[in-house]
């Protein structure tokens, strides 16, 4: 009996240490799969969360802006009378897609590059600040029924 209550009390004290020794050592800690969630819900702001502030504008102004100025050239298209806009002839008539699409494209190139590069600028402005989490974790187990339970604890490494 006093085996167990030695052991839980050793894996209390083994947890604690591991989560006071991550805290110490990861203070500004940017995360990875944050900073994708991040990119997958606006091109640019995974990178902004990561710290890169200059290229997540750039990402955000060149998807944005090109779906932008793509869908307000298709509104001017039919329009003849509109300043902004183009001429064509497609038997007089409809609206041209051509400028949606190409802004959606260029809105899509810009989105699928944040989503890939933004655990990558997590981890390079970890690595310039010289945070890291621990890459081995204690856990600890109970197996077994009420009557013949084992305690104990596992080392579990992140890959």
């Amino acid at each position: 009996m006093k085996f167990r209550i030695f052991s839980i009390i050793a894996m209390l004290c083994l947890l604690v240490s591991q989560v006071s020794a991550q805290s110490k050592n990861t203070k500004g800690y940017k995360d990875p799969k944050a900073a994708v969630a991040w990119g997958y819900l606006l091109p640019g702001a995974g990178h902004m969360y990561a710290g890169e502030g200059g290229k997540g504008f750039m990402l955000m102004a060149g998807s944005v802006g090109s779906l932008a100025v793509g869908t307000i050239m298709t509104l001017n298209s039919g329009d003849e009378d509109a300043e902004v806009g183009y001429d064509y002839d497609f038997s007089k008539g409809g609206t041209d897609w051509t400028p949606s699409y190409i802004g959606l494209g260029v809105y899509t190139i810009g989105w699928i590059y944040s989503v890939v590069d933004a655990g990558k600028a997590a981890q390079r402005t970890n690595r310039k600040r010289g945070l890291s989490r621990l890459p081995v974790r204690v856990v600890p187990y109970v197996v077994g029924k009420a009557d013949r339970r084992e305690y104990g604890v596992r080392l579990s490494v992140d890959l």
